[in-house]
């Protein structure tokens, strides 16, 4: 148990890193670059979450091996997790759309700052673009999701 502990305290870190550059850095230091720091930091937070509820349904055998690969972790959190705990489809959707924005900066060949927004290309030039307001509404749906991960967390580990 002391793992679930550990993986959620780092899920609540990036989470804070990710507003703390959202709110503070990124209106004193006014560069889009800092969005895709934003958008690591949230990924990380969300995928730390849902690892948790993995972890924890696996430890008390509600579930079965699921794998290493994102994909098949997303789908058994999403298929037996998300109705068990009561998760929106919203916020099952935000980590598959943030996964998605990391995904495809992986891949892309350029990437580059337009105005108030970041913009991603995939290597066929469909464009991915990222915005303070998108950023934002991530940000909250982000906030919403990790509050209720540590809510059960919490009701069901002594000493976290």
């Amino acid at each position: 148990m002391e793992k679930a502990i550990s993986m959620i305290r780092e899920a609540n870190k990036a989470l804070k890193t990710a507003d703390h550059m959202l709110y503070v850095t990124m209106p004193v230091v006014n560069d889009n670059k800092i969005m895709m720091l934003v958008t690591e930091n949230l990924c990380k937070a969300v995928v730390g979450a849902m690892d948790v509820i993995l972890y924890y349904d696996r430890l008390y055998k509600r579930i079965g091996p699921h794998g290493d690969a994102f994909q098949m972790r997303y789908e058994t959190f999403k298929n037996k997790c998300a109705a068990r705990y009561n998760f929106s489809n919203e916020n099952v959707a935000l980590i598959r759309d943030i996964r998605k924005i990391m995904e495809a900066r992986k891949k892309s060949p350029i990437e580059f700052s337009r105005r108030d927004s970041f913009v991603i290309c995939s290597p066929s030039y469909r464009t991915e673009t990222i915005t303070i307001e998108r950023l934002k509404n991530f940000m909250n749906q982000s906030k919403e999701f990790i509050s209720k991960v540590n809510r059960i967390i919490e009701q069901n580990v002594r000493g976290y």
